[in-house]
């Protein structure tokens, strides 16, 4: 008999792999990767002929994205981020989510 997968624990257990990858990624390279990445998002054709960007604000490891906000306002483009409501699960360290 087929069982439907739990997604939610798939996610979970995905989330957790990717996040230890990336804190294993010494900061010197964490930040040259990011640059390298919001670089070549600054270069592309997409980016170039936008006239809204929607974009996220990075927390923990993620991409470095905090540097873009300026340039993409600096460029005369409208830059939308995303708002929610935080709910932090057990032992989770992020205290934001949106700001008013």
């Amino acid at each position: 008999m087929y069982k439907k997968p739990n997604i939610k624990e798939i996610k979970t257990a995905l989330r957790k792999k990717y996040s230890s990858s990336r804190a294993a990624i010494p900061d010197r390279e964490h930040r040259e990767f990011s640059d390298a990445i919001c670089k070549n998002f600054l270069d592309s054709r997409e980016y170039k002929e936008a006239q809204v960007v929607l974009l996220y604000l990075s927390i923990n490891r993620e991409v470095r994205t905090r540097s873009l906000v300026d340039t993409i306002l600096k460029d005369g483009k409208r830059l939308a981020l995303p708002c929610f409501q935080f709910h932090p699960l057990p032992g989770d360290q992020r205290t934001h989510g949106c700001h008013q």
